[in-house]
């Protein structure tokens, strides 16, 4: 996606995309299919991110059982997120009296779901560290509000690549070492907050890391409000959404598509009194926004795949002059794992979690619109 952002930093992103890749005669549907996907996928991820923030809050609230509190800090997203990750991580590492072995960390695979198949555990598990990049494309639909979009689009999806990745994985096996006892930690409204809890041997500790994350949780719920407004308008803006002319209006006086972003927040607030009816229900709705954000990936990295098999002429025709380029080898292999990566989250991402099957834990992502 970096090298075709590189040639066509637009707002419409992947839709744009697939409208100049795929062959003519399927060139409007194919776009409009994968900018409705793009779309609902941001509107269900952006019900998601602010849903967790008063699970997060009532968590806490039930772990601490306070009489009141409140406070609020204004910080910069991208401080307080590499500062929070640093000193959670550390902090659990150096308090934790007792760290899990190795082998525990590394060769233990605990299998409770009631599946047979370890490898459809593994494929199904991957929906929650899948969700480290749901924004993933959000920088693609705010590059014509970004000088240089052509260079710093590119270096964007890459830095939230490689940021989001070490980050994630040190923490990830910074906190399996840290924690002490899994039966409190599977059986917590809030997972996290009981293993810094263990880790940190403290509950003011572990109190004040759900602030941070809360914090960042903000931060995130601006961003997806941001971005979602932005596809929305480009939507729009090619009359291919009802009320066209409304929705891709920009306030004159603000620069930005205000019409957008409100239909946006207004769309999340009706799914999240999804939550408030059924949060199973719920929860299918925002898994269904990274399969589908994850399907709208694999749109525009097929049809690069396809040019590309026809040769380094005909695929420079339809990405001429870019100024982020791929060696020929790691563009095909980027290509084909993206579109794997949206087959694997179309197919196992829907599988219900536990086995047997019922009404109460059955999977509604494949009955999700």
């Amino acid at each position: 996606m970096a090298e075709i952002a590189s040639v066509y930093p637009t707002a419409g992103g992947q839709y744009h995309w697939t409208s100049i890749l795929a062959p003519r005669p399927y060139s409007r549907v194919l776009s409009y299919c994968c900018g409705s996907v793009n779309f609902l996928g941001w509107i269900a991820n952006g019900a998601g991110f602010i849903i967790q923030m008063p699970v997060i809050v009532l968590s806490l609230a039930a772990y601490l059982d306070p009489t009141g509190r409140r406070g609020y800090t204004t910080l910069d997203a991208l401080f307080i997120s590499l500062a929070g990750f640093f000193v959670i991580t550390i902090t659990c590492l150096a308090r934790s009296d007792r760290k899990q072995d190795t082998s525990f960390v590394w060769t233990t695979f605990i299998n409770e779901s009631g599946w047979s198949s370890s490898g459809v555990v593994f494929l199904t598990g991957l929906l929650n560290p899948n969700f480290i990049y749901s924004g993933l494309d959000g920088a693609i639909h705010l590059a014509e509000e970004c000088t240089h979009a052509a260079s710093a689009i590119p270096r964007a999806l890459l830095s939230t690549i490689i940021i989001g990745f070490v980050s994630a994985f040190a923490f990830s096996v910074a906190m399996l070492y840290s924690f002490t006892d899994i039966e409190p930690v599977l059986s917590s409204p809030l997972p996290i907050l009981e293993i810094w809890s263990q880790a940190s041997g403290s509950s003011a500790a572990a109190t004040v890391f759900v602030l941070v994350l809360t914090t960042c949780g903000c931060f995130a719920c601006t961003g997806a409000l941001q971005t979602a407004s932005r596809l929305t308008w480009s939507f729009a803006r090619d009359d291919a959404v009802a009320f066209s002319p409304f929705l891709r209006k920009v306030n004159g006086r603000l620069g930005v598509p205000v019409n957008a972003l409100l239909v946006n927040s207004a769309l999340v607030g009706v799914l999240g009194f999804v939550f408030l009816g059924s949060s199973t229900a719920f929860n299918a709705l925002v898994a269904t926004g990274l399969i589908l954000q994850q399907v709208s990936f694999a749109f525009p990295a097929a049809l690069a795949l396809y040019h590309r098999t026809k040769g380094r002429e005909a695929f420079e025709r339809v990405l001429p002059r870019r100024r982020f380029r791929l060696p020929r080898v790691v563009g095909f292999a980027a290509n084909i794992l993206t579109v794997v990566t949206g087959a694997v989250a179309l197919i196992f991402y829907d599988f219900p979690v536990v086995m047997p099957v019922t009404a109460s834990n059955m999977s509604e992502n494949a009955l999700s619109p």
